[in-house]
């Protein structure tokens, strides 16, 4: 159930993502950005939460908001060193491309 989880997780993340990235950098190469950042922080992201939702943790929508937020900031650091872009420009397409990703996936399941 979890790996079944976590596959389909990153599967879409990964799809959602690059079409938004794409949209933002139309004639650079960022399949491999990409990937990198979402095998980095999909993965344990949605391990943690999984974990969490089997033994009922009481805080689990807080440390959700609390690890997602560390993503953006993660993922934005990698962005603007692969990308080559300012700070500013990496976390806010950080930013849109994990709400986004994470609302389609809510939607989905």
């Amino acid at each position: 159930m979890i790996i079944s989880s976590l596959i389909i997780s990153l599967i879409l993340t990964l799809i959602i993502e690059y079409i938004i990235i794409k949209l933002f950098f139309m004639r650079k190469k960022v399949f491999i950005p990409v990937l990198l950042v979402n095998i980095l922080t999909n993965p344990l992201v949605v391990y943690i939460y999984n974990i969490m939702d089997i033994y009922s943790f009481a805080y689990k929508d807080i440390i959700l908001i609390i690890l997602e937020l560390l993503v953006v900031i993660v993922e934005g650091y990698i962005y603007q060193y692969l990308l080559e872009i300012k700070w500013k420009k990496s976390l806010i397409i950080s930013f849109i491309s994990n709400v986004l990703a994470y609302l389609i996936g809510v939607l989905l399941s």
